[in-house]
């Protein structure tokens, strides 16, 4: 497979993951406000399946965080919208 259509397929995943997961949060600001006030991670403190979720999403963000280095460093492509 073309390396251009890969980074151009991975490129529109992250942005339909950032999309859905973000609406909520343009659209919900008084209610992401009150999430992030109430932030103070206890991870090492839990036990069973909370700790185990937290440790599943940690590894989660960074993957995310690996891809968009990844494309970072790839480049934009053949099939960029602007040119290079």
């Amino acid at each position: 497979m073309d390396i251009d259509l890969l980074i151009l397929i991975a490129r529109i995943l992250l942005m339909t993951l950032f999309v859905m997961t973000g609406w909520q949060k343009l659209t919900g600001v008084a209610g992401t406000v009150g999430y992030m006030r109430s932030l103070g991670h206890r991870f090492w403190t839990m036990q069973g399946d909370k700790r185990h979720e937290n440790f599943l999403n940690f590894f989660k963000n960074v993957s995310i965080a690996g891809g968009l280095i990844l494309l970072a460093v790839a480049g934009p492509g053949r099939y960029a919208l602007i040119g290079g």
